[in-house]
């Protein structure tokens, strides 16, 4: 199972989220979202095959410092609180002297205060995930989808491109278009707000076979005892299948339809038994994930990856393997690493819908844009800062990716000496090797150049770690200076190409989808709320708020009748006893008390007001308190309409 699952994920959140959240998004020239091209490209993973071209409009601007406030006008803070609120948001930070105060003025953001995050009221916005492929996506998706609006063009280009993993073939064609909104709303970090943590999104596609020529084996009528694969009905291919058709997991998908979750097939010389149900994909990854353990190397990946140096992803299983494996996890990528990283994620985002905004409103390349912020992410978490040759890096990625996705002869006849002489892959297999390894080689060398005059004192990035893990020296199986280069490779394909096409996948889907666009962006909050700030949950302004009550500032005691809005806490637009942990404990008692002196006033007496006085001219002047009490003493006249009874 991929190790660095968290580190993608992670960059992959707060990215999605704050995109949504200060963006809408449009599609330059299509009016139909269903006419948006999803057209996957062919590939190790499932690349879009055209880049994703967007506008993004600014709904939600990318703040700076939080707002300042010394002084609340007025005797009544709720009203003036709950008057900011309709100009600048329900989530404001406010300074009192050097008290920050966050103060919320909405039943979602009063359930986050005071039942998501009641046990600490800290983070309301992005609760980290804590590993470091889930960081990385998470941020970027969620900021692209709160600060933007996105608009795409005419025909949406859905198609994937050959590769490691699904790229999309063409850019990503959309425009992101701001929305201006209050400026009060955000953050006190003087960057742009995070939305509050997305769930993680998942990749939309699996990785696919390699497309090549190939035959359905034909079933056993009786199959014996010791075979252990299921066959599929006969089915012959053509000889020449189309390399986009059987490669494609949707043909593979199709196969499994007609002959079986199971099915053998024969590639060349080769043998290849796809697994295309849960069932099957268990019992090959926990059943018999002992025996399958090892990753199977094609000739020309072996010529592409140093004997001995394969890395954490094509290691052969072993002790070497187990070895490298917990360097990444307990090392590299634990909980504790992938959160330490938090701010270069924070950063990039920021980085990121800065972009998106200065667009103008103009369509952007959000494929690029997604790549470079993949990449910048992982690879300052990986040395520690942004390298100069990152668009080098990306155009060497995207070539491995293709490289590794090919099938050529010599893969497919192994044992054939004169494959090997005709094709010309293992020429650009040994030339990929090269140029990886003089370019990992170089960043290395640097890192150690640099660390040599800089403070001891500063952070480790995972260079660092794998550096002094090689000085230590205590390891069963010594890191090589090529181990070290291969496990930093392999980091820095798989943080950024899979964060890459998650991001522009999960953006192309919810550009078809604009109920699904819609819904994301209204879930993200898209504030963070530093430890030990202060924060008031302004229940009058709640309970007062006519998108959730008709005619809110009339007394209207039948709304309640057939309404199921509680008072227990549970129902947010309503909460006089407040909710969660530090919910009134005294509420029966308190209930019991009123209800009973209520009741009987009612009962026994008619009201009348003073002088006859008009109804309409009775003050009902608040003063301000812990309590909003009456600012005047209530003076009534009594009129006994049912006599007390005796004693």
């Amino acid at each position: 199972m991929c190790p660095g699952m968290a580190f993608g994920l992670a960059n992959v959140e707060l990215a999605l989220a704050s995109l949504l959240f200060h963006f809408d998004w449009e599609a330059p020239g299509l009016s139909d979202p269903a006419e948006f091209d999803m057209t996957e490209a062919f590939g190790i993973t499932a690349r879009r095959k055209a880049n994703l071209l967007l506008r993004p409009i600014l709904r939600v601007p990318l703040p700076g410092s939080s707002a300042s406030l010394h002084h609340i006008a007025g005797k009544l803070p709720h009203h003036a609180m709950r008057d900011l609120a309709r100009r600048h948001g329900t989530v404001m930070l406010l300074r009192f002297g050097e008290v920050e105060v966050v103060v919320v003025s909405s039943r979602e953001a009063a359930r986050e205060v005071t039942k998501t995050h009641d046990a600490s009221l800290i983070c309301v916005a992005v609760a980290e995930r804590h590993r470091f492929g889930l960081a990385n996506v998470e941020i970027a998706l969620a900021s692209l989808l709160f600060h933007f609006d996105w608009e795409a063009p005419s025909e949406f280009d859905m198609t994937e491109a050959s590769g490691l993993t699904a790229r999309r073939k063409s850019d990503l064609p959309i425009l992101g278009v701001p929305i201006p909104a209050p400026e009060a709303k955000g953050n006190s970090h003087g960057g742009a707000s995070v939305p509050r943590d997305p769930p993680p999104p998942a990749p939309r596609h699996p990785p696919p076979p390699a497309p090549h020529p190939c035959r359905v084996a034909p079933p056993r009528q009786h199959r014996p005892a010791s075979s252990s694969i299921p066959m599929g009905a006969p089915a012959d291919l053509p000889p020449a299948a189309p390399r986009g058709a059987l490669g494609a997991p949707r043909a593979m998908r199709d196969l499994a339809s007609r002959h079986g979750p199971l099915v053998l097939l024969r590639l060349g010389g080769l043998r290849v038994v796809v697994a295309s149900s849960a069932d099957a994909a268990r019992e090959v990854m926990r059943t018999r994930d002992l025996d399958l353990a090892t990753r199977p190397l094609t000739r020309m990946m072996r010529l592409a990856i140093p004997e001995g140096a394969e890395g954490v992803i094509f290691a052969p299983y072993g002790d070497g393997w187990r070895q490298i494996r917990k360097i990444c996890t307990v090392e590299l990528l634990s909980t504790r690493r992938v959160q330490s990283f938090r701010p270069v994620r924070e950063e990039e985002t920021r980085r990121l819908l800065r972009a998106m905004a200065a667009s103008k409103a103009t369509p952007v390349n959000l494929s690029e844009m997604l790549s470079a912020y993949a990449a910048d992410s992982s690879v300052r978490a990986i040395i520690g800062s942004r390298f100069k040759h990152r668009d080098a890096f990306l155009v060497m990625l995207e070539r491995g990716v293709k490289l590794f996705a090919k099938m050529s002869l010599p893969d497919l006849y192994p044992s054939s000496r004169l494959a090997l002489l005709v094709s010309r892959m293992p020429g650009k297999m040994k030339r990929h090797r090269q140029e990886v390894s003089t370019f990992l080689g170089a960043i290395v060398r640097e890192h150690q150049e640099s660390r040599t005059v800089a403070s001891h004192d500063k952070d480790e990035d995972l260079l660092d770690v794998l550096l002094r893990i090689q000085r230590e020296g205590d390891l069963q199986f010594p890191l090589t200076t090529d181990n070290i280069k291969s496990v930093v490779g392999d980091m820095f394909a798989g943080g950024s190409e899979t964060a890459a096409t998650t991001l522009q996948w999960t953006m192309a889907e919810l550009m078809k989808n604009p109920r699904v666009m819609q819904k994301a962006q209204e879930e993200l909050l898209g504030f963070d709320i530093p430890a030990g700030t202060m924060v008031l949950v302004n229940a009058w302004a709640i309970s007062r708020d006519p998108k959730y009550w008709d005619v809110p500032d009339e007394f209207v005691p039948e709304r309640f009748e057939d309404n199921k809005v509680d008072f227990k806490g549970t129902d947010f637009q309503y909460t006089p006893f407040g909710a969660g942990r530090r919910m009134c404990p005294g509420m029966a008692f308190g209930l019991a008390h009123i209800e009973l002196v209520l009741a009987s006033l009612r009962y026994h007496f008619d009201w009348k007001l003073p002088c006859e006085m008009e109804a309409a001219n009775l003050d009902m002047t608040e003063e301000t308190g812990v309590t909003v009490r009456r600012l005047q003493d209530l003076l009534l006249v009594q009129v006994v309409r049912v006599p007390l009874p005796v004693d």
